[in-house]
This record gives C-alpha cells, sequence and structure tokens, in this order.
C-alpha cells in the first residue's frame, strides 16, 4: 500500500515546487516594477530640472535684451534732444522696465510651476512602482497560499481541479469527507 503515497508526495513536491516558482516570479516582477518607477522619477526630476536651468537661461538671456532695449531708447531720446531722466521720457522707460519685469517673473513663475509638476509626477512614479511592488509580492504569497492549500487538498484525497480551491470546496469535492475540516475551509477562504 505505500505505491499511491509515492505519487501523493510527487504531486505535493510538483505543487510545492510550482507555488514557489510562481512566488519567485512575483517577486523578480515587483523588484523590476520598483526599479521602473526609480527609473521613471529620476527622469521627471531630470526634466524638471532641466525646465528650471532652461528658465533661469531665458530669464537671464531677457534681462540683457531688456536693458539693450532700454538702453537704444535711452539713446535715441538723448539724440532727438529729449532728457531721458526728466518728466515723459522717465515715465515711458519705467513703464517699459515695469512691464519686461513683469513679463520676466511671468516667465519664472510657469517654470516654476512646470517644474514642481515634474517633482510630482516623480513621486507619483515611485508609489505607483512601490503599490505595484506590493501587488505582485501580494500575488506572490497567495501563491504559496494557493499551493500549500493544494497540497493539503491533495493529501486529503481530493481529486484534482483546474478551478479555484473555492470552487472545489463549493461542489462538494470534500463534503463529507473526515479529513476536511473547518481550519482548512477557513485557509481556501482566504487564498481565493
Amino acid at each position: 500500500m505505500a505505491l499511491p503515497a509515492i505519487p501523493l508526495a510527487i504531486a505535493a513536491t510538483a505543487q510545492a515546487v510550482s507555488a514557489g516558482v510562481q512566488a519567485y516570479d512575483a517577486s523578480k516582477n515587483a523588484t523590476y516594477a520598483a526599479k521602473v518607477a526609480d527609473y521613471n522619477a529620476k527622469v521627471d526630476i531630470a526634466n524638471a530640472q532641466q525646465q528650471a536651468m532652461n528658465a533661469q537661461a531665458n530669464i537671464a538671456k531677457e534681462r540683457v535684451q531688456n536693458e539693450a532695449y532700454l538702453s537704444s531708447q535711452r539713446a535715441a531720446y538723448a539724440a532727438s534732444g529729449i532728457l531721458s531722466d526728466s518728466g515723459s521720457p522717465l515715465m515711458v522707460q519705467a513703464t517699459t522696465a515695469a512691464r519686461m519685469e513683469t513679463n520676466i517673473q511671468q516667465q519664472w513663475m510657469t517654470a516654476q510651476q512646470q517644474e514642481a509638476t515634474g517633482y510630482a509626477a516623480a513621486e507619483q512614479a515611485v508609489a505607483q512602482g512601490k503599490a505595484q511592488a506590493e501587488a505582485y509580492h501580494l500575488q506572490g504569497m497567495a501563491d504559496i497560499f494557493k499551493g500549500v492549500g493544494s497540497i493539503a487538498l491533495a493529501f486529503a484525497g481530493a481529486p484534482a481541479s483546474t478551478g479555484s480551491l473555492a470552487s472545489v470546496q463549493a461542489a462538494g469535492d470534500l463534503s463529507g469527507t473526515s479529513a476536511f475540516t473547518p481550519m482548512m475551509s477557513n485557509l481556501i477562504t482566504t487564498i481565493n
């Protein structure tokens, strides 16, 4: 009578190995998801930093251009015989300079908003990667528990099933067997 125990042990071992392989694959997927999320976050951060540097360079360039324009405006006033530091010409220059600076400040605000958006995208990518990795870890644990449940069913004498453990229980395959206990029922319900 030792013969039926050998196929049962082989089947149980195969189920255990299968569950272990599935759990290992889930763990690899979790590690990969976390690495991808970290890489994407680094790209988002680099893009945000590049946007900030571009904005600073553009603002510096615009300030130089504005200064050149104001200088040529002062020169034009002087060439026409109007003093650039008195009355209306001074007000025109002050208003022009204020408008130019307002445009520069608006560019800076826009650049800061884009930079903040980049950093927020990086944080979101990391959070998403962690959530995905956690889901893969949970899948791995579920695979292990499913394998343990399958092994328990195999030792209990239940026929092999392609459905879930809960469907095996629902079909009544184990009803009336003394090997089926409430603890196994709770394990099966937890797995599925």
